[in-house]
């Protein structure tokens, strides 16, 4: 789930890493159900405890091994940074994986032996891809995938395996473009539509992946594919068995404000805060974070800046309470503090935002620190708000006194701002179902000359594809949005990608 049980930051490059948690039901053992249990309810300690149990009952056999790792796993993703749950996670994967391996060499006709040495091997890709050792994820992951595969071809009702194959050849075709060569050269492949068949297969079919398959499937849905009915559907059935894991229940509100319901979402994120507990920090700073962006996105700025700080305080003396929000959340604060007249202070949290925890909001603190805000800089992200907000009228009377105040200005800066002020024109008639206003307004963007910011040329291009799209002109709209594809953003071609699927259909 977002920042807690599943990272962005490393879902792009699982494409050669499996994560697998099951056996078949004849081997169920009741320590695992338990384990899983304490597992999914955020009782780490407890899980660990019993699968430690299981180990010994049998030190020969992988299955208790395997368990652990996998809360071990989760543990760490708690806490990147953490070089302890890393080197004990990485200590604890390897013997596991002796063990696996001396339990198949003894037992080659075992379909869980295999099915063991897929996932521990799949855990230590994930490990080693989020340390960014990438031949030692593809190595351990191509070797989980093997083991899978060989367990499908003699079983192909293993239906805990498909979770692994189906992460496996979802990321494969959703790499970013830094790891395409990669890819390409290691023979790795990938197919999305059978990756997203696979992990339904698990969800519908899996007797003990089928949760962790809903993780994964519900975390693409949302960051990925950006479908929220479907993610909706699947976290809300994980709050439902784990009514007491607010994980699931930031994943719900964060997919209400992502659908447009943000009064739903704040009082989701609410009820999280009333009840914070102590033991996860975390918890309560994602609630927090999603709170302010809310109310940022309503342009009650005063508002967001108090829950920003909220999370900054919080986070001040554990390292653990931080994660892939966090300089996000000091970007935001900067961001918001900038737009309210509070420059200095803005510069402030820019300045603490270091490059080894998020390279994106790095990147984007030193233009912040570079480049500040203008007054049309900000009254434009007003503008975005109310559009993005559903008041479009609001948004339309700002950015025409924008367009006023540009009469008596030249060069290349106005090009630009009138540039950015036709894109929004555009996303607002589209908004209104205006497509001819629409399309004058886009093209003028795209005619104007202009070919920087990168993102104003691509995202016009998606927008105009959209336009094209509603107004029923698919030729027109499939060439814009293979345009838009031409991006650094791995958000915006990801979109276009499923739009061009979509056409296809």
């Amino acid at each position: 789930m977002p920042g807690m049980i599943i990272r962005l930051s490393y879902l792009m490059i699982l494409f050669f890493c499996l994560s697998v948690s099951s056996v078949k039901a004849v081997t169920i053992d009741t320590l695992i159900t338990k384990g899983l249990d304490f597992t999914f309810n955020m009782k780490f300690d407890e899980a660990v405890r019993q699968f430690d149990k299981l180990i010994a009952r049998d030190p020969s056999h992988p299955s208790g091994y395997f368990m652990k790792t996998a809360v071990l796993f989760w543990k760490f993703t708690r806490n990147f940074r953490s070089e302890e749950l890393g080197d004990e996670f990485e200590a604890v994967s390897l013997h596991a994986a002796e063990i696996a391996e001396k339990y198949h060499e003894k037992n080659k006709n075992d379909q869980d032996g295999l099915f063991y040495l897929g996932g521990i091997y799949g855990n230590l890709g994930r490990y080693y891809a989020i340390k960014r050792n990438y031949w030692s994820a593809y190595w351990n992951g191509k070797k989980g995938k093997n083991y899978l595969e060989d367990l499908v071809e003699i079983n192909p009702q293993y239906y805990d395996a498909y979770l692994g194959l189906g992460i496996y050849h979802y990321y494969a075709a959703t790499v970013p473009r830094f790891l395409k060569i990669f890819s390409f050269l290691l023979g790795i492949e990938g197919e999305k539509e059978q990756g997203l068949r696979e992990l339904h297969l698990a969800v519908d079919k899996g007797l003990l992946t089928n949760n962790e398959a809903r993780i994964f499937l519900s975390t693409i849905y949302m960051r990925l594919e950006h479908e929220y009915e479907k993610a909706l559907v699947l976290v809300e059935e994980l709050n439902r068995q784990y009514p007491n894991n607010s994980a699931f229940k930031i994943s719900i509100g964060w997919v209400y404000a992502h659908m447009g319901l943000d009064d739903q979402a704040l009082e989701i994120f609410n009820e999280i805060l009333k009840n914070r507990d102590p033991d996860f920090q975390l918890i309560t700073n994602q609630a927090l974070f999603h709170s302010g962006e809310i109310y940022f996105k309503r342009n009650q700025f005063k508002e967001a800046v108090k829950y920003y700080k909220e999370v900054i305080e919080n986070s001040k003396e554990k390292e653990e309470d931080r994660s892939w929000f966090y300089s996000n959340c000091l970007l935001n604060l900067g961001r918001t503090l900038e737009i309210t007249g509070n420059r200095e202070e803005a510069v402030k949290y820019y300045k603490q935002i270091e490059e080894n925890y998020s390279e994106w909001s790095y990147g984007e603190a030193q233009e912040r620190l570079e480049n500040p805000y203008s007054p049309e800089d900000i009254k434009m992200i007003i503008a975005e708000n109310y559009t993005n907000n559903n008041q479009p009228d609001r948004a339309k009377a700002l950015l025409d006194e924008l367009m006023a105040g540009l009469k008596n200005r030249s060069g290349d800066e106005k090009k630009v701002t009138e540039g950015k002020i036709h894109h929004y024109y555009g996303k607002i008639y589209l908004q209104k179902k205006k497509y001819e206003d629409a399309k004058k307004a886009f093209h003028l963007v795209l005619n104007s000359g202009i070919e920087e910011p990168e993102w104003l040329i691509s995202w016009t291009h998606f927008y105009l594809a959209h336009t094209y799209r509603d107004a029923g002109n698919k030729a027109l709209a499939r060439t814009h949005y293979t345009e838009a594809m031409d991006t650094d953003s791995f958000r915006l071609k990801l979109q276009a990608e499923k739009e061009l699927r979509r056409l296809g259909e």
